[in-house]
Parts: C-alpha cells; structure tokens; sequence
C-alpha cells in the first residue's frame, strides 16, 4: 500500500508492504501537477516489506521522465537498510537521495537544499 500525502513543505511517501513500482507511481502521478508546493519527497520505507531491483529501477525512470527533480530522503528504520538503499542510489543513478533513519534529519537535509 502506498500512502502520499502533503506535510508542510514535505510531500511524504509512504510504502508499507512490498514495494510495486506501478503502485507508487499510480499515486504520485496525482501530485505532478503540485510539484511547486514541496521541496522535496520523504519516502517512508519502515513499513516497507520485499523490494527488488527492478521495481526500484522503475520508480527512477518516472522520476526522471516526470522530471520532477526534487531532493528524496529515504527514511528506514536501521543502518543495515542503508547499505541497500546507497546500491539503489547507485545502481538506478538517482541524484539528490539521501538515506536517514530520523525524520528531523531529512527534514534538515532537505531544508538545506531549498533554492
């Protein structure tokens, strides 16, 4: 399941059970129009179940093909995760993802990052 939803200048992204890439972009597709109300995206994986490369892959591409060009931080629950998410990061050529496991961090780092 996957759950999107707009707080403050965040747009939250969140993913409980395994990952299916149509799913998310299915969902995320309704906020494409309202890019210019958040900063960045903070997707939620602590939920998440089983996540394959090539679902990861797809969610990339549309990134990139809707050109939304927005900071992502990935919030999980453990260090562990991390190193999963950095070969994502590298695997699919995502630019401007980070990795936390506190929400007051990403929400700093994508502070940071606001033009």
């Amino acid at each position: 399941m996957v759950t999107i939803r707009l707080e403050n200048v965040y747009l939250w992204v969140i993913i409980e059970g395994d990952l299916v890439a149509d799913d998310v972009n299915k969902e995320f597709e309704k906020w494409i129009p309202r890019k210019n109300e958040f900063i960045g995206l903070i997707t939620d994986t602590r939920k998440m179940g089983a996540s394959s490369v090539g679902e990861q892959k797809k969610l990339a591409e549309q990134r990139r093909k809707n050109n939304l060009n927005k900071p992502n931080a990935i919030l999980g629950k453990d260090s562990a995760f991390a190193a999963l998410v950095d070969i994502f990061i590298r695997f699919t050529r995502s630019e401007n993802t980070r990795y936390f496991t506190n929400a007051d961090d990403a929400k700093k780092w994508l502070q940071s990052l606001k033009k």
